[in-house]
């Protein structure tokens, strides 16, 4: 039968007593011993949930998802019980998928912006490689493409430019 916490104490404790009586069978000892580990294991698990239960609340209580996400990695190597597992598994996929696309929002902000001040600058052949790169990030972007068409009639501006100056000087 499996011993409630209460009787695991009862039962460690008429253990102790029958073995301090007299010489203790081995059977006995043994019983002991298993008993005693079993408490401890418990106890353990109990430290756990325990600790689980403070890293998962933290976790529910942060706003801003990178940090809720590191805080639910943490509750869920803590996790012993299915349920326990099943929320922390859910909580860290949810949230990893929406740091990386946070992440890959500020990404392609940063190359868009990049991008931009290499075609104002007229360094063409890195305006074109940034606005290249954010549409691999943004496929359904239109601005990436919009970018890239900018480059492309830069050029040729800079091309008619080269060329009415040659004709200009001929």
């Amino acid at each position: 039968r499996e011993l409630e916490a209460k009787d695991l104490d009862g039962a460690l404790a008429l253990v102790a007593q029958a073995v301090a009586a007299r010489e203790a069978p081995k059977e006995l000892t043994d019983y002991q011993a298993a008993l005693a580990t079993k408490k401890k294991k418990r106890e353990q698990m109990a430290a756990r949930k325990k600790e689980f239960d403070q890293w998962s609340a933290q976790a529910r209580a942060e706003k801003e998802p990178a940090s809720a996400l590191a805080l639910w990695k943490r509750a869920q190597g803590l996790a012993d019980d299915d349920g326990d597992k099943a929320e922390a598994a859910k909580r860290v996929e949810d949230l990893s998928a929406e740091v990386a696309r946070a992440e890959i929002e500020k990404r392609y902000a940063a190359l868009m912006k990049e991008a931009q001040a290499a075609l104002d600058g007229g360094t063409l052949d890195e305006a074109e490689a940034k606005f290249s790169e954010a549409m691999k990030l943004k496929k359904d972007d239109p601005a990436a493409k919009e970018g890239l068409a900018r480059v492309d009639a830069s050029r040729r501006q800079k091309a008619y430019d080269a060329a009415m100056a040659e004709a200009k000087a001929a």
